[in-house]
């Protein structure tokens, strides 16, 4: 049986899920962050991953039940773990998979969090009046309207093509995790929004290319080297996940740290102005992402 370091086999394991199933970049990180926990807590215990049995992989679970964590993060662990091993037998470096037949804490059910009418239309209508200048002003309700008719997640919409949004369209194609498809309906207010905003871009970009600067594939694009606005860049830390939506449902889950930036259902509760306060929050973020 193949020996190998540790942390070897954290990175095998994370090259393979990127080449072989298109593991969006998130998910790999929270992949990397959940194995590294498991390999410390082996290596207080002077254990490996290649000696591992399945009361080993029982007693981390207990370890983390004791550490206060909630059943999802507990979940999402042991995942990581079976998953690893899953991979570790199929490559030979383990004869067996010790993770296997363990089941997980489950999960609570809860309903998702939403907005009432109101509350939407008075964090939209802050979008509008919200920005240091006109086009940060008609940047803002671009976004926030595309993000509420749609339910983009925010990596989807800061990698959106401009190409996606010429000419008026209804229906938006959006590359979602995996390198899926899909098709997602804009509202006519986002419709307005996007066609005034694009007006704007269209004079910023002319303006960058008078100054010798490349045009930019990017809807929403970043002064930075890569071009990309990265959605670390509008998070708002602490906050779980969608609270708007017109289509469909918007509950999709966001890797720690990399949180919805519409999770206005915890940030109504930040001052007596909270959507105020979210809007220019929101833009101070964008801004900075943009170099300005």
């Amino acid at each position: 049986m193949n020996q190998r370091a540790p942390s070897s086999w954290i990175s095998m394991f994370l090259e393979a899920q990127a080449a072989e199933l298109g593991a969006a970049t998130n998910t790999l990180l929270a992949y990397g962050r959940d194995l590294k926990d498991f390999d410390a807590w082996l290596a207080r215990r002077d254990m490996g991953f290649e000696t591992v049995v399945r009361d080993d992989v029982e007693s981390y679970l207990v370890y983390c039940d004791d550490q206060g964590l909630a059943k999802s993060t507990r979940a999402r662990r042991l995942s990581a773990v079976k998953q690893l091993y899953r991979f570790a037998f199929e490559e030979g470096l383990r004869s067996d998979n010790p993770a296997i037949q363990i089941a997980g804490p489950g999960q609570d059910k809860r309903l998702p969090k939403v907005l009432s009418v109101e509350e939407v239309d008075r964090l939209l209508d802050v979008a509008r009046h919200s920005g240091r200048s006109a086009a940060d002003r008609v940047r803002n309700t671009c976004l926030m309207e595309l993000l509420y008719a749609t339910g983009m997640r925010v990596s989807e919409l800061v990698s959106l093509p401009i190409s996606a949004t010429r000419g008026d369209p209804r229906l938006l194609l959006i590359m979602g995790k995996g390198g899926k498809e899909r098709m997602v309906p804009l509202s006519p207010p986002a419709r307005i929004a996007t066609s005034d905003y694009l007006e704007q871009r269209d004079l910023d970009e002319e303006a960058a290319r008078k100054a010798g600067k490349p045009a930019s594939k990017y809807l929403f694009p970043s002064f930075g080297k890569d071009d990309q606005i990265h959605c670390a860049g509008l998070i708002l830390d602490g906050h779980k996940r969608h609270a708007l939506g017109r289509f469909g449902s918007l509950a999709e889950e966001y890797q720690p740290r990399h949180a919805d930036v519409l999770a206005a259902a915890e940030v109504w509760q930040i001052d007596r102005s909270p959507a105020t306060n979210f809007i220019q929050l929101f833009s101070r973020k964008l801004n900075r992402m943009r170099g300005q």
